[in-house]
């Protein structure tokens, strides 16, 4: 009955690990999800030339700048896809209600049978 009992504290103990980088990770997530949003909101401004100030007679300017900031929402969404992927801590607590489940039947049966 210890034996059980230390594996289902040495489950859940990894799952808070689990969690604690689930925290992190979604801190960073936020924010190259709001830094993904700022620039999805530039590139409605850059369509209008009158934001562009004196800058509207250098030649290819428009382009130049959508083009960059093109660059930088792809580099960001594939960070976020990379951050997902890499870390699949949101597996950890399937896993370990899994784990359990699979562990109570024993159990019962062990608990039963020691009467």
């Amino acid at each position: 009955m210890e034996a059980t009992v230390k594996k289902f504290q040495q489950k859940f103990k990894r799952v808070k690990d689990d969690m604690d980088k689930w925290d992190n990770l979604h801190a960073q997530l936020v924010s190259q999800f709001r830094n993904a949003s700022s620039i999805i909101g530039r590139l409605q401004l850059l369509e209008s030339p009158k934001n562009y100030g004196s800058l509207k007679n250098l030649d290819n300017i428009k382009n130049t700048i959508f083009t960059k900031q093109m660059e930088s929402l792809q580099k960001i969404l594939l960070s976020m896809t990379k951050t997902l992927y890499d870390h699949q801590v949101a597996n950890s607590p399937v896993s370990l209600c899994r784990y359990c489940l699979a562990l109570i039947p024993s159990t019962l049966s062990f608990c039963w049978t020691s009467f």
